[in-house]
């Protein structure tokens, strides 16, 4: 009885030791954030000033909107940037409970998840945000000037950021599935047609009420789904050899004839 609770309060010791040093790197990545917030916003919004007519600009409909803004940016900034220290936390924790092959699973899964995470996000940025933009500056009426809000813009492209970067994570969610035997790359192919279908409804929930960022999410995740299948026919769980278990039911019958 003792063990145990002395094994369960070392852990907890560790799990509040983790959580600490989780705590302490978003904090000290949000006070270097926070002192170029401006520049890091404005960062941000490059991709829809560019597309604004005549040199549009965004707009605050709050007196304390451009001072508040551009600081919860950097709190999500620092959110996001430290996802890879945190990530080493937890795989610290939990992989001294882990064979061999799960510590070499989760290790190659995490990297690959963070990864992914940053593709997505960048996806988004780069290619989506000027595409989208660009047809919502040609669709606006004439008479009809375009001044987004800059607060209401933050919400969108963090809403859009953050679909693409858990979009993305398709592939490694594959690959778990198919290297842990709970699915087979067989069954996967075979459902190709029912996952497009869900592709495109994900993409629906998950972004902004627009087609063009409901479809750029959805071809994306069909690529990355036909990718997981590829990666997970790569990672095999080790099984026993018809050669062990034999040896094992010899020894267990000479075992038996001892007695």
């Amino acid at each position: 009885m003792t063990t145990h609770v002395t094994t369960f309060a070392e852990h907890f010791l560790a799990l509040k030791r983790q959580i600490i040093i989780a705590l302490c790197i978003i904090a000290t990545l949000f006070i270097i954030f926070v002192s170029m917030a401006q520049d890091l916003y404005l960062n941000l919004a490059l991709p829809l000033l560019q597309n604004l007519p005549h040199n549009g600009h965004m707009i605050a409909t709050s007196i304390i909107t451009p001072l508040l803004t551009p600081i919860k940016f950097a709190f999500y900034l620092a959110l996001f940037a430290s996802i890879p220290l945190i990530a080493t936390q937890i795989w610290v924790f939990i992989s001294p409970g882990l064979n061999a092959f799960e510590k070499k699973l989760s290790a190659h899964a995490t990297i690959a998840a963070i990864c992914l995470f940053y593709l997505g996000i960048s996806f988004a940025y780069f290619c989506v945000f000027p595409v989208a933009f660009y047809v919502f500056a040609l669709a606006t009426p004439t008479h009809v000037m375009l001044l987004p809000d800059m607060q209401i813009y933050l919400s969108f492209a963090l809403q859009v950021m953050l679909a693409f970067g858990l979009a993305f994570q398709i592939p490694m969610i594959i690959t778990l599935l198919i290297a842990l035997d709970i699915l087979t790359a067989q069954t996967c192919r075979e459902q190709r047609s029912i996952v497009i279908v869900i592709a495109f409804i994900i993409g629906m929930l998950i972004t902004p009420p627009d087609v063009i960022s409901q479809v750029m999410i959805a071809i994306p995740m069909c690529i990355l789904y036909e990718l997981g299948i590829l990666m997970g026919t790569m990672y095999k769980r080790p099984k026993q050899t018809k050669s062990r278990l034999a040896k094992k039911k010899n020894y267990g019958s000479m075992n038996k004839r001892r007695v």
